[in-house]
């Protein structure tokens, strides 16, 4: 899925750096809940997952690989996500910096953009090597 920025959800903060107004962003996940949907994406600015509410986008590709699931998160959520990060702490590891996480995250991100038909960006390439150092 791929969605532009239409709305800052944070008009108060005019500095937001995680969302580039009418710019395309590469979802990585979707968590649904009772109140609000959240769209997970790419921070542009530390190249982190981030989570926004999804009325703040446009849908400009809703194509979802088939190896994403859906899975049930407490009583009232779901999240609908590639298969790769539903290991056993896999967001503990990737926050925490474990190689092995963050390697599965990359390849996740670099296989979305072949789905989509999108050439991975070199900036994104060194970005990731940083991260492993």
């Amino acid at each position: 899925m791929i969605v532009k920025c239409i709305k800052n959800p944070r008009p108060d903060d005019m500095k937001l750096k995680s969302l580039l107004m009418s710019h395309d962003h590469l979802v990585i996940g979707i968590s649904f809940r009772e109140e609000v949907t959240n769209v997970s994406i790419i921070d542009p600015s530390d190249h982190e997952p981030v989570s926004w509410d999804l009325s703040c986008f446009e849908i400009i590709d809703p194509r979802i690989p088939p190896d994403w699931i859906m899975e049930r998160y407490y009583e009232t959520r779901y999240l609908l996500f590639p298969e790769a990060y539903n290991k056993e702490n896999f967001w503990d590891d990737y926050y925490s910096g474990y190689a092995w996480a963050r390697e599965a995250f990359e390849e996740v991100v670099r296989g979305l953009y072949k789905f989509h038909g999108l050439r991975y960006p070199k900036k994104r390439k060194r970005v990731f090597e940083a991260s492993l150092k």
